[in-house]
């Protein structure tokens, strides 16, 4: 792959400008990562930041997601609620969310972390639903039989 592109950019068959050498791209590359970086920043400051990110997004998915997919695993109420509206947003890409998160919340960190929340929330929440869902009945029934309340059997 990396000499079909070599050859590709040697022979000028598509513009340097969209396709440019692999020998330029790498150079750029260094020097992004250098002290130099890109935009007053490193390489490695702006992984830093991403990483960040979906590290508090996924911690906020989890800490809510589960929960709400045990509540709807375990009440029918709760699920008649929230379901139709997991299902309503789950569909919908996430990069459509974002003109809207711009508009309420800015262009700073709280809109980037929250579109990155809401492409998890749904998979966390439904997979803790299924996995409720998916419980022997006869292990529960074991549980509670030996005197487990229901928090010990949840």
């Amino acid at each position: 792959l990396l000499a079909i592109w070599w050859a590709v950019a040697a022979l000028q068959l598509i513009s340097p400008l969209f396709l440019p050498p692999p020998g330029q791209v790498l150079q750029k590359l260094i020097a992004i990562a250098g002290p130099q970086g890109f935009m007053d920043a490193t390489l490695w400051q702006h992984l830093a930041a991403s990483l960040t990110r979906i590290v508090i997004a996924l911690l906020a998915a989890v800490l809510l997601g589960v929960p709400v997919g045990i509540a709807m695993g375990l009440s029918p109420t709760v699920r008649g609620i929230l379901d139709p509206l997991i299902e309503l947003y789950r569909p919908v890409p996430p990069l459509a969310y974002l003109p809207l998160m711009v508009i309420w919340f800015g262009i700073g960190e709280t809109s980037k972390i929250l579109l990155i929340y809401l492409a998890i929330f749904a998979p966390v929440a439904m997979s803790a639903l299924a996995g409720v869902k998916s419980a022997q009945q006869v292990r529960i029934r074991a549980a509670q039989s030996l005197g487990a309340s229901r928090a010990q059997v949840l």
